[in-house]
């Protein structure tokens, strides 16, 4: 196991490190890596240690070990995870972890060894300080949340991200029966429930391997693909014949949809403002579509880029905080500690919406993005409506409404939440630009 325990805390690191995804992290640390190892149980060992690791973390803050260095701080983190919720021996630990942990570590070790729940190790009485340590989100976000949430509804979704949820769409234009698709899945041993509002929808439970080995996935036939995505393709509402600019397309699952329930005919701009990403979205599409027409991959800058034609739709599925992901992406938890990175993008956002809106003409709009915060979701969509002139329309899909200090019209934009839907957090929002030129509303109804 001391391998495992190394190669997990070397992850931990280098998501620190240079602020990337726990797949880049996985990646990374590998690199580095030269002893033998068990690599599905260093990957699972480092991700559960991210859901525990600002406990970790207050501990040695509060016993005067703030300033560790990262690497003894990351093997700590580790070292905490496998003792307060794996309920290893302090002794195994000692065995394992050698010099990376100091006397002064394994004191705290000890107490915690003895602990049961987390109010055992958390003398703070201020709420969004009490949440955020107890499940590793970020202090700011959880306060946030409070402001539109209640705290039993914030703890809720707090834990409920500990539990990442997958999601499986069928690609129709595989041509395969729904029912071979079922029997294979079975087959699979993958444990799996088909959604009752989305045809062809599958969220999968109990996920004990990568989904994208499965060989349904591998040739293209089932797409991982979360159900907040699928559902904003719906409530943007595509029709045969219709213009659709995708403008934040990549990594072009929702350009593929688009195609899918349009039967291909429609003409799609899908741009992206980064080359090899626009050149992987190229790469999808046509493992997914055997041959795409009518699709132009465009490389672009949404906040720039002018189509002197009148488009019928629009799709606005902007760069974000990511904070809706925090279950399938524990890395977020480390990532999102800087409240400044909220600001950036929720001015990356603007400029995109505001830019869109005046420079091109078109007859309804989709916003979303994978976000819990109102400052990337219902701010906008009122800046929107006071600003531009532009109208909320219903967006007819399942969900519940927004939040409700931003009054009753935000009924009519659609929020997931992971606790609730067990979706990633998603915010979606359909919007129009006059009343005399209503936008044709989404032929899908739940």
């Amino acid at each position: 196991m001391r391998s495992e325990y190394r190669l997990a805390t070397l992850i931990i690191e280098e998501i620190e490190r240079k602020r990337i995804s726990f797949d880049k992290g996985f990646l990374k640390a590998l690199e580095k890596f030269s002893w033998r190892v068990n690599k599905p149980l260093a990957y699972k060992i480092a991700w559960k240690s991210l859901t525990s690791f600002m406990l970790a973390d207050h501990l040695l803050v509060i016993n005067n070990l703030g300033e560790t260095p990262l690497r003894r701080k990351c093997a700590f983190r580790v070292a905490f995870y496998l003792i307060f919720r794996e309920r290893r021996r302090l002794e195994e630990i000692r065995r394992f972890f050698g010099g990376l942990l100091t006397g002064r570590m394994f004191s705290i070790l000890k107490n915690v060894e003895k602990a049961e729940k987390a109010e055992e190790l958390i003398d703070i009485e201020d709420k969004a300080t009490f949440l955020a340590l107890k499940y590793s989100h970020p202090i700011w976000l959880v306060e946030e949340l409070l402001k539109v949430m209640s705290p039993q509804e914030v703890e809720k979704m707090l834990k409920s991200n500990e539990r990442p949820v997958k999601w499986l769409r069928l690609n129709k234009f595989k041509k395969i029966k729904y029912g071979q698709v079922i029997k294979r899945l079975r087959k699979s041993g993958l444990t799996f429930q088909a959604d009752s509002h989305l045809d062809g929808v599958f969220e999968v439970r109990d996920i004990k391997s990568s989904i994208g080995a499965l060989p349904l996935v591998e040739k293209g036939i089932l797409i991982p693909q979360d159900k907040g995505s699928v559902l904003a393709v719906h409530a943007l509402g595509p029709e045969r014949g219709d213009e659709i600019y995708d403008a934040c397309a990549a990594p072009g699952l929702k350009t593929e949809y688009i195609y899918e329930l349009t039967e291909g005919r429609v003409h799609i701009i899908a741009g992206d403002l980064s080359i090899n990403r626009a050149f992987e979205m190229k790469k999808i599409l046509h493992k997914l579509i055997e041959k795409p027409v009518n699709i132009d991959i465009i490389i672009l800058d949404a906040s720039k880029m002018i189509i002197k034609r009148d488009l019928d739709k629009i799709l606005i599925d902007a760069p974000c905080t990511n904070s809706g992901a925090i279950a399938q992406d524990p890395a977020l938890r480390i990532i999102l500690q800087d409240k400044k990175f909220l600001y950036e993008v929720v001015r990356v956002q603007w400029n995109i919406l505001s830019h869109i809106v005046d420079a091109i003409d078109f007859n309804s709009l989709v916003y979303s993005v994978c976000s819990l915060l109102p400052h990337e979701g219902e701010a906008h969509v009122l800046k929107l409506v006071k600003e531009k002139g532009l109208e909320v329309e219903d967006v007819r899909i399942p969900g519940e409404g927004g939040y409700t200090v931003y009054g009753e019209k935000y009924g009519k934009v659609r929020r997931l939440f992971p606790h609730r839907h067990r979706s990633t957090g998603f915010f979606i929002a359909r919007l129009v630009k006059t009343r005399g030129k209503l936008s044709r509303l989404s032929k899908y109804s739940p």
